[in-house]
């Protein structure tokens, strides 16, 4: 990756910060894959609980800022969906 090109710190830490944010993708993907399977509501609101921890996560470790703006934007057709999120550190 980053690190074998560019022998320098902050290319290891970039590809450890890649690393770890993949993995957590991951699990979000697995986690979200199993509440479509979950048999009962209890265990989707624990696993929809999970998630969005997750996703929290991931958010929160590329972040250095002392504030954190998040957009989600979804355009299907006619229909257009904007979900902005402000956190201060």
């Amino acid at each position: 990756m980053l690190a074998t090109i560019i022998k320098s710190p902050q290319a290891v830490k970039t590809t450890i910060a890649i690393v770890e944010t993949f993995a957590k993708l991951r699990e979000l993907a697995k986690t979200v894959e199993s509440i479509t399977r979950a048999s009962n509501n209890d265990e989707q609101q624990q696993l929809a609980s999970k998630s969005g921890e997750l996703l929290d996560e991931i958010i929160q470790q590329t972040s250095t800022k002392q504030t954190i703006e998040t957009s989600f934007e979804i355009n299907i057709a006619m229909l257009k969906i904007k979900h902005s999120i402000k956190k201060e550190k």
